[in-house]
Order: structure tokens, then C-alpha cells, then sequence
């Protein structure tokens, strides 16, 4: 029994059926549409229906209405007791499904063999790498029972293992897409937005610009936050700003305008395509809502051979080291205010946002920083620590002992979020307009801070404030229990649980239900635990045998 996509049903960013259809995602049909009494369907019935439809508790992994086992059991609280009489089954029937939440049914991903498009005998492995995590995620999910299936049929989302970034530049998305449909009718059944693809490139979708429209109702997984980014791609860094008018590359401009005339496509600066029926569509990095900002692959051990941004040598020998695992890893927390070190981009004004250039020139000078005289700098603190360059031998422990750390983007993504939060320094997060990793899903500020790029001359009182209110010990303390969330290899890694949650709840606004939107995951720092949505049950974060080194 397959979805239909008309009405309010339909949410943003999913499949589109044709020339005058209300875009949707059409995972499932609805509890309404499905039937409260959890009667016998045509067809499979999806995870949704599955838990929508249980009026008595079931045992785990038993076999329920001939679909697959439950994996979740519904809190003893909210189950609603069978009625002896059947006229009260049927009148309670829908009271009790409105009361009754969503057991934590684990949606089932099915994965694509392209062998290829990822060869890794051809070319080697790059999991170590910050373009690695098209290579990776497959390992990863696939080392999760739970989450997988070999059955079409019994599948939620379709993961495309294919490998298209650095350094697979010849790998097409299009030749992949054609696979696909030589392969089954799957990816076309619901336009693709059931499908799953890893885009590591810098740009995210953008490095796509041309094959844009084969996935655009997709879910990608990439690095890069940043949504309608057309200004960037004018490559107005060889311009004089006398050559153009400013307000052409204001993102806020650009956005007030296209709210404003409905139609973002309406302004000069703002890339769109067109679609198989001639619509024009912003050529969007990143889409709200339907892709995910995952952290990448890289710095969670040592690399297993050089390759491009691996950190591989001497030189980053103590790159993949953290607080939490290793013990020689701990610094003298607090010895360094605020940490930086990378390319600043001086030749390119949209590199970071501007973020990283406006930071050197505002902090560089000033008397919190490092290097200056010793009564210069308050007791027992060495300052702003900011460095124009890649990180050496002796910046990785800087990360252990600095309180603060820049996280930032650059030429596109930067993975300055992951290495300072898995390094239990505090992240900054300052890319005004574009998301970090995991921030629609985490609630990130519980253990990191973002500040607009017009407060970064107020940067010393802002952080100095939160520190004086404790706020700082607060955070940094979360990021004991928060770091896993931002690491994929187990039996540490929990990102892919981060994203499988997602991938249910937005299943639930394919159905029309956007609670998912009003709330976040809730994560129980005292106990490290995962909530994934209100009424399931929390899920520990740490290994069973993890010992924890910081504390």
C-alpha cells in the first residue's frame, strides 16, 4: 500500500508528482489512512504503522499484523488495555491512539551493492580522510544489524553506496542515478526522497550544480550548512567590492527579498535550475529539513595510509588523540582562552564568511592572546591563541588546553566543530546562515555557544560573562557525555543513531505530523542518555565497556 502525496499531508523538500503537485515525502501512509484498529493491510506496513496501530504491548521482535517485529516496547503507562465488548474497542479505539506514542520502532535501510562506485581495492581507503565518510557510512551502518535489511520490500530509506567526491571525480551522480533505475523501480517509486546519498564535497549539493535536479528530493548527508549560497558561487573574490553593489552577496537582503516576492529565483544573484516540467528551483547547498548536517569522518584514529586531509606524518602524530580515551591526552585545561589555528583566507573574502579574517584582525593585537608579556595577560591564562595555518605538531594540544575553540566554516565545511567538541574544548560556533553539524537535530547549545559575526568585537566580554556565570564549566562538563554523538566508529560513534532518529522523525512529517519540528533530541547529561523523541525510552550513549578518562 503506497502513499499518496496530495493535500496538507505533503511536507517540504520531498517527491514531486507532476507539473501541479505539492512537493511531499511520502515514507508511509498515515494512522487515519492505515486504519486505528491495526486491522490486516495490503502490502508491507511501514515502522509507522507498525507502532501507530499497537492497542496491547507486543514482545520484541515478534511478528505483529505480518509485518516486521517491534523493537521498541511502548512504556507500561501509556498502553491502552484491551475492552472485553467490541463497540468499547471500537469507541475507545481512537482516544487511545491520540494518547499512545510512537513506540521506538528502528527504521529499516536498505543498501544498494555499486560495486562500482566503491571499489576500494581501486581506490584504497580514505576513511580517515575529511572527504571519507562516503566511505565510511556504509561500514558503519552496516555494522548495525538493527538498522539494516535485505528485503526491498521490508525497507523504510534506500542507502546509495556510492562514492562521488574527492577522489572519485569521475564517478557521475547521473551514471549512479541511472544504475539506480536499472537496478529496480525503487528510486523512482517516490522520486528519490526515500533514497540516501553521502555528499562530502565542500559545497554539499552545489558541487552538483548541473546534476542538481536528479536528487532533489533526496536525503543527502554532507558537511555543509549553508542553504541558499548563490552569492558564493559569482566568485566575486577577484572583484574589487567598488565593482558590485554590497547588497548583492547580503544574505539577509537576498532572503528578505525572496520572502518577499515568493520567489528567491527572483533575485540576480541567487543560482536556480529548472525541473523536469521547466519550474525554477534555488540551486540549494544544503535543504532545511530534508538533508542532514553529520559531522565528517576524519581525527578518530590514526590514519592507515597518507592521503589528501588525512593528517598523516609526524607532524600529526597526536592529531586523533582526545581527553576522553587517551590519557595522555589531558592538558592544562584553561591555560589558553580562546584557540584558532588555519587558514585565515586572506585572498578570498568569502572564505569562512569572512569569520576567520574578522577574528585576526580584531583579536590578533589585543592583550588576551599569546605571546604577549606575562603581566600583560591575566593570571594564569595565556589568552587568544589565533594562527594563520594548518595545524602542526605543536597545536594539537592546544585542543586540551584551551577553554574555547573557533568552529568556523572555510572554503566550504570545516571540521573545527568535531575536532574541538571531541577534543572537549568548547566550540564557538561562528558562520552566521549556516548550520553546524547535527544543530536541527542536538541541542548544541548545551555544550557549545554561537555568536553572530557582528559580536565578534565583543567576543572577550561575551565569553568572559559566561565563564563569570559558570556557564563555561556547564559546557564543557555536557561534552563529556556529548562527544559521541559527533563520532562514528564504534564502539564509541553514536552519530549514526543521531541520524537513524532523524530519518524517523522525518517519516512523521511525511505523515503530515510536524511535532518533529518544535522539538529537538533530548540528551540527559547526568546520565548520558539519548531521548530520540517524547515518550520513547533513554538510550546510553557510552560503550558497555568504556572506561571514561576525563571527569
Amino acid at each position: 500500500m503506497e502513499a499518496s502525496c496530495s493535500g496538507h499531508a505533503c511536507g517540504s523538500g520531498g517527491g514531486v508528482h507532476g507539473p501541479d503537485a505539492v512537493p511531499c515525502t511520502p515514507h508511509a501512509p498515515s494512522a487515519r489512512d492505515a486504519g486505528c484498529m491495526g486491522s490486516m493491510r495490503m502490502g508491507r506496513a511501514s515502522m509507522h504503522d507498525r507502532a501507530a496501530t499497537q492497542l496491547a504491548p507486543v514482545p520484541r521482535h515478534s511478528d505483529h499484523d505480518g509485518s516486521r517485529g517491534i523493537t521498541g516496547a511502548v512504556p507500561q503507562r501509556h498502553r491502552c488495555r484491551h475492552a472485553t465488548a467490541a463497540s468499547l474497542l471500537l469507541l475507545a479505539a481512537a482516544a487511545c491512539l491520540l494518547s499512545l506514542p510512537l513506540a521506538a520502532a528502528s527504521p529499516k535501510v536498505y543498501i544498494y551493492d555499486l560495486a562500482k562506485w566503491n571499489d576500494a581495492e581501486k581506490h584504497g581507503d580514505v576513511t580517515d580522510s575529511e572527504y571519507g565518510l562516503d566511505q565510511l557510512f556504509g561500514q558503519v551502518l552496516r555494522s548495525r544489524a538493527e538498522y539494516v535489511t535485505d528485503d526491498t520490500a521490508a525497507a523504510d530509506f534506500f542507502y546509495v553506496d556510492a562514492w562521488l567526491a574527492w577522489p572519485y571525480e569521475t564517478h557521475r551522480l547521473s551514471d549512479a542515478v541511472a544504475e539506480l533505475r536499472k537496478l529496480g523501480p525503487w528510486f523512482d517509486r517516490k522520486n528519490g526522497s526515500d533514497h540516501i546519498f553521502v555528499v562530502t564535497a565542500d559545497h554539499g549539493r552545489c558541487h552538483y550544480a548541473e546534476e542538481h535536479m536528479l536528487i532533489r528530493n533526496a536525503i543527502v548527508l554532507q558537511h555543509y550548512g549553508a542553504a541558499l549560497d548563490g552569492p558564493q558561487f559569482k566568485h566575486r573574490s577577484d572583484d574589487s567590492p567598488l565593482d558590485f553593489w554590497g547588497g548583492d552577496i547580503d544574505r539577509e537582503l537576498i532572503l528578505m527579498d525572496a520572502i518577499w516576492t515568493d520567489d528567491a529565483c527572483a533575485s540576480s544573484v541567487v543560482k536556480c535550475t529548472e525541473d523536469a516540467y521547466g519550474r525554477k528551483t534555488p540551486l540549494m547547498c544544503n535543504i532545511p529539513r530534508q538533508d542532514i548536517i553529520v559531522p565528517p569522518a576524519v581525527l578518530e584514529r590514526p590514519p592507515t595510509r597518507d592521503c589528501h586531509r588525512c593528517y598523516h606524518g609526524p607532524e600529526h602524530e597526536k592529531a586523533h588523540l582526545t581527553p576522553y580515551l587517551n590519557p595522555e591526552a589531558n592538558g592544562r585545561r584553561g591555560s589558553i582562552t580562546f584557540f584558532h589555528a588555519g587558514p585565515i583566507g586572506w585572498d578570498d573574502e568569502a572564505f569562512s564568511g569572512g569569520a576567520r579574517q574578522t577574528l585576526y584582525q580584531t583579536w590578533n593585537n589585543a592583550v588576551w592572546r599569546r605571546g604577549k608579556p606575562p603581566g600583560d595577560e591575566p593570571e594564569g591564562q595565556q589568552g587568544f591563541l589565533i594562527k594563520d595555518g594548518e595545524m602542526g605538531a605543536k597545536d594539537w594540544p592546544h585542543l586540551w588546553e584551551a577553554k574555547w575553540c573557533l568552529a568556523s566554516t572555510a572554503t566550504g565545511w570545516s571540521p573545527q566543530f568535531k575536532l574541538a567538541a571531541t577534543r572537549g574544548c568548547v566550540p564557538v560556533i561562528m558562520q552566521d546562515g549556516v548550520l553546524s553539524e547535527f544543530e536541527e537535530q542536538l541541542p548544541l547549545q548545551e555544550y557549545s555557544v554561537r555568536i553572530p559575526l557582528h559580536m565578534t568585537y565583543q567576543l572577550n566580554r561575551v565569553l568572559q560573562y559566561l565563564e563569570d556565570k559558570g556557564r563555561h564549566a556547564e559546557l564543557q562538563k555536557n561534552l563529556e557525555c556529548a562527544w559521541r554523538l559527533h563520532w562514528w566508529r564504534p564502539p564509541h560513534g553514536r552519530a549514526l543513531d543521531v541520524v537513524m532518529c532523524e530519518l524517523r522523525r522525518r517519516s512523521l512529517l511525511a505523515q503530515g505530523d510536524r511535532s518533529p519540528l518544535k522539538t529537538k533530541m533530548a540528551i540527559n547529561f547526568e546520565t548520558c542518555t539519548l531521548r530520540c523523541m517524547p515518550g520513547d525510552e533513554e538510550v546510553p550513549l557510552r560503550a558497555a565497556s568504556e572506561v571514561v578518562v576525563a571527569g
